[in-house]
This record gives C-alpha cells, structure tokens and sequence, in this order.
C-alpha cells in the first residue's frame, strides 16, 4: 500500500500548530538518520526462548523485501556517570536485517521493531517500507500488539562557522549560538526540551509528546552511539515524536500513527529552521 503526504501551499503557523503544511523536498538535506520504532506489550516469549527459529523463519521473507544480510548483536543502555557517558551491555540480544547496500535496516528484539535508515528519501518510501516490516512481522511472529509508536529525525549539518548556523536557525533556538563571541568562540554546546499533548490534568510521565535536542556539538562528539563521530564540528537537530497506544499489531493502524508522528516531527523541523535552511540544502521555499 502507497501512503501520501498531504501537500499545501501554507507555511507554518507554529510549532504544533495543526494547519496543512507543505512538504518541501531538500536536494542536499542534512539528514543522518530517519526512523521509526514500535514497542510491544511485554517482551515476546517466542522470541525470548526460541530466538533462533523465529529469526530463521523471518530472514526469507524479510530478504524478499529487500533486507538480506542478517547480524546478531547485544543491546546497550547509556550511563551518565561524573566519569562522562558510558555503555553497558544488557542480556538482551537484537537482530539487524540489513539492505544490500546498508543503508535501510530493521532490528528486532524482544520488545521492539525498528526500520532505520541513513538513506531517507520521502515520507511515502519510508511508509511503504514500514508498512512491508509490519506485514512480514504480522505474518511470521505475530506480536501481542503495539504500546508506544515512535518517529525520529535526526539532522547533523557540518561544517558551517557560527554566523552561518545564526542565518539557518530561529533564534529561539540559537542557545549558546547566540552569545557574541569576542575573542572567543563556541565549541559546543546542546540544548532539549520535551512537550507534551497529553491533557492537562493527566497525572504521569508524557504518553503524546515531542522531545527535541538541538545545538553545536565539538569534532568526534555524539549524542547518540549509533551516530558516527566527525573530525569537524557539527549542528544537531534531534527530533522525536512518540505516542503511547493500545492497539493489534496491524498495518494500517500502525502506519497511520507513525504518519501522524511524522507530520508532527516535521513541522516542528520547519518551525526550527528559516528559509535560508531550506534554500541552502537544495529546497524551493
């Protein structure tokens, strides 16, 4: 099944405003990473005690879709300690189906599935692919169903000096960008904000939200250890719209939360960076 993107004329009014908004496409856009991840509602015990067959039954049909070599791997979790960022393995093991050319792929462990990739085109290809992995999944290991749907964006812009990020970037955004310089000059620094669309008076951790990071990171820097480190520095824009849920594992339900997701994260991008942004990556604003 093809999944559209409704295109309109109107520019963003805000932030999470809800008028139709333009998908405007970047010849050169600064994208690192696209993904999205469904979480299941408890871990799978088919895969947890009999990994290996599942996986086996899985690697043919996934193949057929486009996703034929297949890695073992252990998860990680990240530590903040007074000592910097560590990781440390858990008991958990994830498998990596990957394209023939590495870049898309789908991990599957236990308690999620993620199609990932570094390649990303438009929303309508990545919705299709999605809705693929969902069907093979649906079909193959039939999960319990989905508690929490999410969308990411990850942006990392390289090698433009302080002024240039000023002209790209809202100035409510700027952080320490915005701090003159004099004779000295910013080396990195990372800002984040979460926003909730849950009602105001729902008790509770965020179940509808957006969480964001943004700012300069210094050469051989990351947020994320799945992102490789660069000898120069770089400008983060890290976009995750997440949403709590209760429903059947099923294609179209799961795909229209995902969409949905996705316009979200995208008018928040567009919110956060100004014409020049568009204009210097290849878009037409």
């Amino acid at each position: 099944m093809k999944y559209s993107v409704k295109v309109s004329t109107f520019e963003t009014a805000g932030p999470f405003s809800d008028e139709p908004i333009d998908d405007i496409r970047l010849a050169k856009a600064p994208l690192a990473r696209v993904l999205a991840q469904l979480r299941f509602p408890g871990a799978m015990s088919s895969l947890q005690f009999t990994a290996d067959p599942v996986i086996a039954s899985l690697a043919g049909p996934l193949s057929g879709i486009g996703y034929p070599l297949l890695e073992e791997g252990r998860q990680f979790v990240l530590q903040i300690t007074p000592d910097g960022v560590t990781q440390q393995e858990q008991s958990g093991k994830l498998w990596t189906f990957r394209s023939g050319d590495r870049a898309w792929q789908v991990t599957l462990t236990p308690e999620f599935v993620t199609l990932d990739t570094s390649a990303y085109t438009n929303r309508e290809e990545f919705l299709t692919r999605l809705s693929s992995v969902v069907e093979v999944l649906g079909a193959v290991v039939q999960p319990p169903g989905v508690n929490r749907v999410g969308f990411r964006y990850i942006n990392q812009v390289k090698g433009l000096s302080t002024t240039e990020l000023q002209s790209i970037v809202r100035h409510e955004l700027l952080g320490g960008l915005a701090v003159p310089e004099g004779n000295a000059r910013l080396i990195g620094g990372v800002s984040e904000a979460t926003f909730s669309f849950d009602p105001l008076d729902m008790p509770g951790a965020v179940s509808d939200g957006l969480q964001a990071r943004w700012g300069k990171m210094p050469p051989g820097m990351v947020l994320d250890p799945s992102m490789k480190p660069t000898s120069e520095a770089t400008w983060l824009l890290d976009i995750d719209s997440f949403r709590h849920v209760d429903f059947a594992f099923q294609g179209d339900p799961v795909i229209e939360q995902v969409q949905d997701l996705s316009v979200r994260a995208y008018r928040y991008f567009r919110w956060v960076t100004t014409p020049d942004f568009l204009t210097r990556f290849g878009g037409k604003p």
